[in-house]
């Protein structure tokens, strides 16, 4: 019995890298689940699963607009493979779940590597793992349960970097050390390719992240560069030939990896009429996006709409977002519009001064200034600078203490001691890496403020992608020894070290705790009031579904403004396609949208709108509709629109009415 009670305990200890990190995983995904439930945060993603599933053309569709192919044919495949599941919610899932948990795992694997103790007590392994998800649920919490999958791609991208961070690029270790395997490889130099090989997984979840939302793997591309010169930089001496090629190498095949995904898709979008729309895409984006509501105005910019040849009610199409409604406003009509935005509100919406005082006001926190959901980031950033700070103060202090010292027995200074300890450099380079990271991020964020574009779902995984830094450097000076920064191992701890290195880890202990304590019921609280809201929104969403299935004879076409807070639950799926559309958004128009509107007999939505019989406009109670009468007197048409039904659920109403044509 014994016997297999120890046999049993060395599988739980060779497998605890595994469990621990599962078992953290588990209560927190299983927590947030229990306590609420999953949603998709944004109707966009709602949109993508269905063009994804079938439920928007019919079938299964690989182009998205937002996805890039290689990922969107995957996806499309496996809804074809698996009919009315939910794929995209379980894949947006597993992908946050698997990259909070490839953290804790590296970071338990990193901290053995560079301490040279694998046999790290069980409960020191349970600590850290329990503090650095208590940080990740303060700081995550909220786009757990709301899942979007911008702020996926972010965590994908953040998870790739740290598992970058903790694959040391091996010098020659002596073969009597016990070693994590999967971290070092004891008695040689490792080859430019095995190095490459053992980061491949950092870059297939990179190329993942680029493939789900290029756009953000873009804008956190430079704190990867960050992670690979502070890398670089641990490997001594640093220029040597194989170095270069590793991490230079390393660097070209990621970046080679990313514009094969990139070119995968543009040739997927070859088609003329998908790059019309990606036309109209790409300067709805400009127009909406990076460009003030007063450039949709009519009365702020009447000369130039009247000289496109755009009449006050198509104007207003622009304004309400329903300009699918119209067929004149097209690729070319917007390309004008973005392009006087352009010429008259200038390519930034800030100067840089003002950008730079905007930028000083978020680092102290100016509650005029920040919104209240910033605050779980900015702090948990703060203190690990002030420990990395606190630490580069303390070698300076242990290193002046050695030099006022006298020739210790050997014959050799402890000043010399301490300089092949390597103390020095940990001085120098915990303050180089610091400002590193502060100029590029500071750069990012100055690019961000000028665009005048810094939502959450973009915000929250730059901070995380710096949090993850941080936390990486924090564990690397608290697990540091001669080679610290390589992830090398050491056989005895660096003599002469000082009660430093063991406060360091304990006020890092207690300052995660601390965030924990003082965050979490926030966040909580936030959480709670988001999904109770979401319930009595979506109520009528859910509502007006089944209200469209029990009149499948019918095409609903909805009002935009009408329907933005509208989201689904993550893992609830639809299999028969929808007998409803947009007026507008950013499918609008495109190949996917015409295919829709074939379905039922229409060649595009401003025909359905001007001559379809079987069509119902769907909005809120207060929507203006006067466009649409004035936008069809236009065309030389008389119609009265006469409300129909109306669908409520929760206090909150929609209400269809039907367009009588005279």
């Amino acid at each position: 019995m014994d016997a297999k009670w120890q046999k049993r305990a060395g599988y739980l200890k060779k497998g605890e890298n595994w469990l621990i990190p599962g078992f953290c995983c588990l209560i927190l995904f299983l927590a947030a689940g229990l306590a609420w439930d999953y949603y998709y945060d944004l109707n966009d993603d709602v949109l993508i699963r269905d063009i994804l599933s079938g439920v928007y053309t019919g079938e299964p569709e690989a182009l998205t607009a937002q996805l890039l192919w290689p990922l969107g044919a995957l996806l499309a495949g496996l809804y074809r493979l698996l009919p009315g599941q939910p794929v995209f919610g379980a894949f947006l899932w597993l992908c946050q779940a698997g990259s909070v948990f490839l953290i804790l795992r590296r970071s338990l694997l990193w901290l053995e590597a560079c301490a040279g103790c694998p046999s790290c007590p069980v409960w020191k392994k349970l600590l850290m793992c329990f503090l650095e998800t208590l940080i990740a649920a303060v700081c995550l919490l909220y786009h757990l349960v709301f899942v979007q999958y911008t702020v996926t791609a972010g965590l994908l991208a953040a998870a790739a970097v740290f598992y970058f961070l903790t694959v040391p690029r091996n010098l020659t270790v002596p073969r009597n050390l016990a070693v994590p395997r999967n971290l070092a490889v004891p008695g040689k130099e490792e080859s430019a390719v095995s190095f490459w090989l053992r980061c491949l997984p950092a870059a297939l979840l990179f190329w993942l992240a680029f493939c789900l939302r290029s756009e953000m793997g873009l804008l956190l591309l430079p704190l990867a560069g960050v992670a690979g010169i502070w890398k670089w930089s641990g490997c001594r001496p640093v220029f040597t030939k194989k170095n270069m090629a590793a991490f230079a190498g390393l660097f070209g095949w990621i970046a080679a990896g990313l514009l094969i995904c990139l070119g995968a898709d543009r040739l997927a979008c070859s088609d003329p009429a998908w790059r019309e729309f990606e036309r109209l895409f790409d300067a709805r984006t400009e127009v909406y996006d990076f460009s003030g509501a007063d450039l949709r105005s009519w009365e702020d910019n009447r000369a130039f709409y009247e000289e496109l040849g755009l009449s006050r009610e198509q104007c207003e199409l622009l304004s309400n977002y329903n300009y699918g409604a119209d067929d004149a406003i097209g690729a070319s009509v917007m390309e004008q519009v973005a392009a006087y935005g352009r010429k008259t509100q200038g390519a930034f919406a800030h100067s840089p001064s003002e950008g730079l005082w905007l930028y000083v006001q978020r680092l102290r926190n100016n509650r005029a200034i920040v919104p209240d959901d910033q605050l779980p980031w900015l702090l948990p950033e703060a203190g690990p600078v002030a420990l990395l700070l606190s630490a580069a103060a303390g070698e300076w202090a242990r290193w002046l203490r050695r030099g006022k010292g006298g020739v210790g027995q050997t014959g050799t200074s402890d000043a010399a001691a301490g300089r092949r300890e390597g103390s020095s450099g940990r001085r120098t380079g915990i303050l180089w890496k610091l400002l590193l990271l502060g100029a590029v991020r500071s750069g990012l964020w100055m690019y961000l403020i000028l665009r005048e574009r810094v939502p959450e779902r973009i915000s929250h995984p730059l901070y995380f992608c710096e949090l993850i830094l941080l936390g990486w450097l924090l564990l690397d000076t608290m697990a540091c020894g001669p080679w610290a920064g390589t992830g090398k191992p050491r056989a005895v701890p660096p003599a002469g070290s000082g009660r430093f290195p063991a406060v360091l880890p304990a006020a890092a202990a207690l300052f995660c705790l601390a965030v924990g304590i003082c965050f979490l019921p926030g966040q909580a609280e936030r959480t709670q009031a988001e999904f109770f809201r979401r319930q009595q929104v979506n109520a009528v969403n859910l509502a007006a579904l089944s209200y469209y299935e029990d009149h499948g004879g019918l095409l609903y076409l909805a009002d935009v403004m009408s329907t933005v807070d509208f989201s689904e639950k993550l893992f609830s799926e639809k299999s028969a396609p929808g007998n409803y559309d947009l007026l507008g958004g950013w499918l609008c128009k495109s190949p996917h949208s015409e295919k829709k509107l074939a379905a039922f007999g229409y060649e595009s939505m401003g025909q359905a709108v001007s001559e379809g019989k079987k069509i119902r406009l769907v909005g809120e109670p207060e929507t203006d509709w006067s466009w649409l009468t004035g936008l069809l007197a236009g065309q030389g048409k008389s119609a009265v629109l006469t409300p129909e039904d109306e669908i409520a659920a929760e206090g909150r109403s929609l209400y269809v009415w039907r367009l009588e044509r005279e």
